[in-house]
């Protein structure tokens, strides 16, 4: 297979610097919400990105240090993504950035609960 590269700069890409939004900072007194424009996976970590040209960093994995054992964010995120999506069994991390990235309106909101931080993805048509 061969591709024609083109050396024109990418003119749908801003170029400012991206915006790496704290999620956690205010979910003791409201919800954080965020529309999701694209999903990617990389290095145990989801990366959320918005049309402002903001984004969030969702790790997978606790950090060596980590004081406590609970459930990484980034597993609560890959489960609300599965329940948006219906996904069933055992799914990879492609699958669900695929899914998350085929549709045009989905927005993330986490918040305080009483048993602890709930993270769900809602699909709008």
């Amino acid at each position: 297979m061969k591709f024609e590269i083109s050396n024109k700069k990418n003119t749908s890409q801003q170029d400012e610097e991206t915006k790496w939004v704290q999620w956690y900072t205010n979910l003791e007194s409201e919800p954080f919400t965020f529309k999701v424009e694209r999903t990617i996976f990389k290095n145990d970590k989801f990366h959320l990105f918005n049309d402002k040209n903001e984004a969030i960093t969702v790790y997978c994995t606790n950090p060596q240090n980590s004081k406590f054992e609970s459930t990484p964010h980034g597993i609560r995120l890959a489960n609300a993504i599965g329940r948006a999506f219906n996904l069933k069994g055992e799914v990879d991390a492609d699958t669900l950035v695929e899914n998350m990235n085929a549709t045009e309106n989905s927005t993330l909101t986490v918040e305080k609960t009483e048993k602890g931080v709930l993270w769900s993805v809602e699909i709008s048509a």
